[in-house]
């Protein structure tokens, strides 16, 4: 696998904040915050283990990429939902 540029990296790390902020906005009405943040790390780490086609091997998962989406789906609750 090759390194990303800082450039995509910073692509890639901003779309994980984006769509764990849309998870936590969709769901934070419905549920509470604390629910909507663990459904929206909860499906970025799905997506995170379906991505590369890895099964459920959670030892090869980007900590990188789940701390942004960890991250993104904090702040939005705090956000929104205070």
């Amino acid at each position: 696998m090759t390194e990303k540029t800082f450039f995509r990296q910073a692509l890639d790390q901003a779309g994980h904040v984006a769509y764990a902020s849309i998870i936590v906005a969709a769901f934070v009405f419905p549920i509470p915050p604390v629910l909507a943040v663990i459904a929206a790390i909860w499906l970025g780490i799905l997506r995170e283990l379906n991505q590369h086609d890895r099964g459920w091997d959670f030892s090869r998962m980007s900590k990188l990429d789940l701390s942004f989406w960890a991250g993104g789906a904090i702040v939005t609750a705090l956000l929104i939902g205070g």
